[in-house]
């Protein structure tokens, strides 16, 4: 369900873009007094717009999860319909096997005081997740969190890691902000 949004959206935009040039294309026609021409148009647009509408249609369902220490969540990777990685305040990274029913959160040991923005989900069992603020921490587990790693640090105290993506399990991105406050006035 959520990873055919992104074709949903794709498609969408696709269908979108060949509306309005269907539009640019037919406009003139439109303004014919041939009421065949007019009809043609006319389908032609309504057709459009049916197809665009179903293909963004999608049925959701809104999880009202809370915390018992009222944390918040900044991260979310979806592996499928039913599995999900979630990461927040105070070291917290949470999963999901079934769809949200039931969510199982924990502290990653040593990064109680820290934020994670970021969080990407290989699997099941491989998460990554990434912390705004210094020292800036990249935290691996690939056994449902019950052992972390640190693969990242930068001690820089303007360090900010903003995001994390990946190609695969070996190749990835890291964007690291630089927050450099100097006033050439």
């Amino acid at each position: 369900m959520f990873r055919n949004l992104n074709f949903n959206i794709e498609l969408a935009s696709v269908l979108l873009n060949a509306f309005c040039n269907s539009i640019n294309i037919f406009l003139p026609c439109m303004e014919s007094n041939n009421p065949v021409t007019m009809l043609k148009s006319f389908t032609l647009c309504s057709l459009f717009l049916l197809v665009l509408s179903s293909s963004i249609a999608q049925v959701s369902e809104v999880i009202k999860f809370e915390c018992a220490d009222s944390t918040g969540f900044r991260g979310l990777s979806i592996i499928d319909d039913k599995f999900f990685w979630m990461s927040g305040q105070h070291g917290t990274v949470c999963r999901s096997f079934d769809g949200g029913t039931s969510i199982a959160c924990m502290t990653v040991p040593g990064c109680e005081m820290m934020d994670f923005r970021s969080v990407y989900g290989f699997d099941q069992n491989k998460v990554i997740v990434a912390n705004i603020g210094s020292p800036a921490k990249m935290m691996l587990t690939e056994d449902k969190g019950t052992t972390w790693n640190e693969v990242y640090s930068n001690d820089h105290p303007d360090a900010f890691i903003d995001g994390i993506d990946f190609w695969n399990d070996q190749v990835g991105l890291l964007m690291v902000i630089l927050l450099m406050a100097k006033c050439y006035c």
